[in-house]
């Protein structure tokens, strides 16, 4: 019974069962082929498996079926952590032009065009994903790097200094700070 399988899938990834949740992706996938969004499943699954190779593999295949947006997202993703930059940058466009509310998206978007150097182009995507999912801290964040790299100090230190009382994590306060003092050197 398809629907139980990707049922199954879902449940036992969402169990962190991935050996599992491969198994019942690969059943269904066998009874529905065409199921764009059971490939993502199934390459997110592999991925946590570090099967990185079928990973890209379910990927292309949801991609080829309907150019599944969360499958050229996960590519971008994977491209990205591969440095190959130019590949996951068309990617992550793609997913934007499949699907534009995604701040995910736009967000991957302009980290790839950060590490590309190209700051100036990542400062639009940065904002497009602060449309998107204002309170999200890591946008904000990101935002501020752009503003830092193009030397708008004062927008940088504005953001920074308003995403700061919400962090939690002590590494990513610690690097925030960091921000802060380069940004008061540099005034």
């Amino acid at each position: 019974h398809a629907p139980s399988l990707l049922l199954l899938g879902n449940i036992e990834f969402k169990k962190e069962k991935y050996g599992e949740a491969a198994a019942a992706f690969q059943k269904y996938l066998e009874i529905r082929p065409n199921d764009p969004e059971a490939h993502v499943g199934l390459g997110l699954t592999y991925e946590k498996l570090g099967m990185i190779d079928k990973t890209e593999a379910e990927y292309l295949k949801s991609l080829a079926i309907d150019g599944n947006a969360n499958a050229a997202f996960g590519l971008a993703k994977l491209y990205y952590e591969q440095n190959k930059l130019e590949a996951a940058l068309e990617l992550a466009q793609k997913a934007i032009l499949k699907s534009s509310k995604s701040a995910a998206y736009y967000n991957l978007q302009g980290v790839i065009l950060n590490q590309m150097h190209r700051y100036a182009d990542a400062l639009p995507s940065f904002q497009a994903a602060l449309q998107q999912a204002p309170d999200d801290i890591y946008v904000i964040i990101n935002l501020g790097i752009a503003y830092l790299n193009i030397k708008e100090f004062s927008k940088a230190r504005e953001l920074f200094e308003k995403v700061l009382p919400s962090v939690q994590d002590e590494e990513l306060k610690a690097k925030i700070n960091e921000y802060l003092k380069l940004i008061k050197d540099n005034d």
